[in-house]
C-alpha cells in the first residue's frame, strides 16, 4: 500500500506550523518528503513519524533533537 501524500500546506496544518517550517524540514531530512514539480510535498507516515517523536517535547528539549534529528527512514525506502 503507497503511504498518502501530503502538500506543505496539509502537513502544516497538522502539525501546527508554519509551510515554510515544513519545508525547512523536508530539506533537513526530518521529514520524509521531496520536490514536485517546484512544490515540496511529504509523506502521512512522515508527519506521524515527527509528531509520535517530538510530542510533548519543548523545541528546546536534546531529547526531542535526538529523536527528531535523524533522518526519517520508512519501511517504502
Amino acid at each position: 500500500m503507497r503511504d498518502e501524500i501530503l502538500s506543505t500546506r496539509e502537513a502544516a496544518i497538522i502539525l501546527g506550523m508554519t509551510q515554510e517550517t515544513v519545508s525547512r524540514l523536508i530539506k533537513k531530512g526530518k521529514l520524509e518528503g521531496q520536490k514536485l514539480g517546484g512544490f515540496f510535498v511529504v509523506t502521512r507516515t512522515s508527519v506521524e513519524i515527527y509528531v509520535t517523536t517530538t510530542n510533548g517535547k519543548s523545541k528546546n528539549d536534546p531529547t526531542r533533537k535526538l529523536l527528531a534529528g535523524d533522518k526519517i527512514k520508512t519501511s517504502q525506502q
